[in-house]
């Protein structure tokens, strides 16, 4: 199942140190005007690729040898250090302003594979108040789904955050019309066609609307299946290194 690409070198940085972030043209004071024609409806994907060496083999655990824990990034995301680090990110890019539409376009660029297109649909999405900014809390929500994804738990971020995003994207209504329903699906690269695919045992009727408790039910069945994937793929930091010296110690073996 393709899904967007999460650089996990940006993740690092601003979980453990926003300080050491530098993204060309994200501070500038120029960033400040929004000018992408919009279009009706969401956009057709246009991917660009992150370079093979930020995109990594699979969720990332980092090893906290003093207190023998593994934590993901999206476990990081959810300490003091790491609420603490992406509040300080948000605030040292806008000045407690929050992000301009120039300011988010050049930061999803460097943090995912995504195109302009579907990168200003997600900018609308999470926009609520229709002001070309998003406010930290909107911001919050995009980041730590992101860190969902690329560790392979995005049934927690559902679990945890359903009713702050159904409430983003139903726009005050009780229920969602198939539209509204696939742009969840369209924020972490999936396709109208690949959300319906993967619902067939539904029978859906996309010309019906859908309730919080359908939205919950499919996408769960939606994100099990994302979340598998990702941890078949999963490597530990202290992993790596073992493999590292072991392998030195078999080549030692052979050279004697």
């Amino acid at each position: 199942m393709p899904c967007t690409v999460i650089s996990q070198d940006l993740l690092s940085k601003i979980l453990s140190c926003p300080a050491a972030v530098q993204i060309k043209g994200l501070y500038s004071n120029k960033n400040k005007v929004t000018m992408t024609p919009r279009c009706g409806g969401l956009t057709p994907r246009q991917s660009r690729r992150i370079s093979q060496n930020i995109q990594g083999p699979g969720p990332l655990l980092i090893t906290n040898v003093a207190e023998k824990k593994e934590l993901s990034f999206y476990g990081l995301l959810f300490t003091d250090l790491g609420i603490k680090n992406c509040q300080k990110f948000f605030n040292q890019i806008t000045n407690n302003e929050g992000f301009t539409e120039a300011q988010f376009t050049i930061f999803m660029h460097e943090l995912t594979d995504m195109g302009d297109p579907q990168i200003v649909t997600v900018f609308d999405i999470f926009d609520t108040q229709h002001k070309g900014i998003l406010d930290f809390t909107s911001f919050f929500i995009l980041f730590s789904l992101y860190c969902g994804l690329e560790s392979g738990q995005t049934l927690l971020f559902l679990y945890q955050h359903y009713e702050i995003l159904f409430e983003i994207i139903h726009h005050g209504k009780d229920e969602l019309s198939w539209g509204d329903f696939a742009k969840f699906g369209y924020i972490i690269g999936l396709s109208e066609k690949e959300l319906f695919s993967r619902l067939a045992f539904f029978n859906i009727d996309i010309f019906e609307t859908i309730t919080k408790e359908e939205f919950v039910m499919y996408y769960y069945v939606i994100l099990k299946n994302i979340d598998d994937v990702r941890k078949e793929l999963v490597t530990t930091v202290s992993d790596t290194e073992n493999e590292s010296e072991q392998d030195d110690k078999n080549k030692d073996c052979i050279i004697s």
